[in-house]
C-alpha cells in the first residue's frame, strides 16, 4: 500500500520562501523604481526549473560575498513573486488577476522554461478571456513576439485575419512592428482585398516615414524609392507576391493609362493591353516597353477580373471642386 501527501508536501515548501532560512540567491527583480530582491535556494530553483539550473551553474554564476547574485530586470517583482510561489509549492492563484497580468506570466513562466504553468496559463487565458483576447490580439502579438507561445500567437493571428479591421485601419496600425505587419501578411486566411491591402500597407509606410508626404502627387522619383525600400521586406509575403509596383518612364507619361470606347484600361504602349473590355478572355497582352519593370511575365494571358484606382489631389473646401 502506498500514499501521497502531496499537499502537505507543498505547503511545507512554501513555508521556505516565506519564512527564509539558510538561502543562498539573491535575486534582484524589475526596473527602476519597481526593483525588488528576493531569497531564494540554488536547489529549489535548479530542481524545478531549466532555465535556473543552467543559469545557476558554476560557469555563469556570479557571487557575492556567499551569495549567488542573480538580476532579472524584464519581469516585474509582481509576477515574479507569483512565479517564485509556483516553483516552491507547486500552485498559483489567479484570482483578482486581470488578463495583462496573465499574459505577463505566461511571458514569464515561457522565458524560464517552465512548460508546465505556461500550458495551464494559456488554458485559462482562452477560457476565460476569449472576447478580450480578439480586442487585445495585437497587443498579445507584441507582447510574446520574443517568446515561443506559438500557440497562443497562432490563435491571435486567426482573430486578426478573421477580423482584419480590428487592426488594419486603426491608429495602431501605423505603429505596427515591420515584423509582426509580415507575420500578418504570410497568413492564407486574411480575409482582405489585395487592393485595400496595398492602400493600406502605402499608408504604413508614409507614417514610418517621416520624409515622405501624404500628397503623393508631390512626391519626387527619391520619395518613390524610398517608399520602395520601406515596403520592400512586405511585398515579398505570400499575400502579395503576384503584385509587381512599376513606375511609367520619364518623358512616356501621357501613356501611363489610357482607355477607349472598346478597349482598356491600357498601360504603356501595350506593357499591359486590353483589347476588348467587354470579353476578357481574349486579347490580353503584356510587353514591355514604356514602364520600367515587365508587368507580368507572360505576354498573351486572360483575365477573370480587375481593379483600377487612381491617386488624385483632394482639394480644400476653399477651392472650387471640379
Amino acid at each position: 500500500m502506498s500514499a501521497e501527501f502531496l499537499n502537505s508536501l507543498s505547503n511545507d515548501f512554501a513555508k521556505l520562501l516565506f519564512n527564509v532560512e539558510d538561502y543562498n540567491v539573491i535575486i534582484k527583480v524589475g526596473r527602476s523604481p519597481n526593483i525588488l530582491n528576493f531569497k531564494a535556494h540554488s536547489c529549489v530553483l535548479r530542481t524545478r526549473s531549466t532555465y535556473f539550473h543552467s543559469a545557476l551553474s558554476n560557469d555563469w554564476v556570479k557571487t557575492d560575498g556567499n551569495f549567488i547574485a542573480f538580476e532579472k530586470s524584464n519581469i516585474s517583482p509582481e509576477v515574479f513573486q507569483m512565479i517564485l510561489k509556483y516553483l516552491y509549492s507547486g500552485t498559483i492563484c489567479l484570482e483578482n488577476q486581470n488578463p495583462t497580468r496573465v499574459i505577463d506570466l505566461i511571458a514569464a513562466a515561457d522565458e524560464l522554461i517552465l512548460t508546465e504553468l505556461v500550458n495551464f496559463l494559456k488554458e485559462y487565458l482562452l477560457t476565460h478571456y476569449d472576447e478580450w483576447i480578439r480586442q487585445h490580439a495585437l497587443q498579445i502579438l507584441y507582447h510574446t513576439a520574443f517568446h515561443s507561445c506559438k500557440e497562443l500567437q497562432d490563435i491571435c493571428l486567426e482573430m486578426i485575419c478573421e477580423n482584419p479591421s480590428s487592426v488594419f485601419g486603426t491608429t495602431a496600425f501605423s505603429a505596427i512592428d515591420e515584423s509582426v505587419l509580415i507575420t500578418i501578411l504570410k497568413r492564407d486566411d486574411l480575409q482582405m482585398d489585395e487592393i485595400d491591402l496595398w492602400d493600406y500597407l502605402i499608408q504604413w509606410a508614409i507614417a514610418r516615414t517621416p520624409k515622405l508626404k501624404f500628397d503623393v502627387s508631390k512626391w519626387s522619383d527619391g520619395d518613390f524609392q524610398v517608399l520602395q525600400s520601406t515596403l520592400k521586406n512586405c511585398v515579398e509575403s505570400e499575400n502579395l507576391k503576384n503584385s509587381k509596383l512599376s513606375r511609367i518612364k520619364k518623358n512616356h507619361s501621357r501613356m501611363a493609362v489610357f482607355s477607349a470606347d472598346v478597349r482598356g484600361p491600357c498601360f504603356g504602349n501595350r506593357d499591359l493591353w486590353m483589347s476588348n473590355y467587354n470579353n476578357l478572355s481574349k486579347g490580353c497582352s503584356s510587353r514591355n516597353s514604356y514602364y520600367e519593370k515587365n508587368l507580368i511575365d507572360s505576354q498573351e494571358f486572360d483575365l477573370e477580373d480587375y481593379e483600377v484606382f487612381q491617386i488624385f489631389h483632394q482639394q480644400s473646401v476653399n477651392e472650387k471642386t471640379i
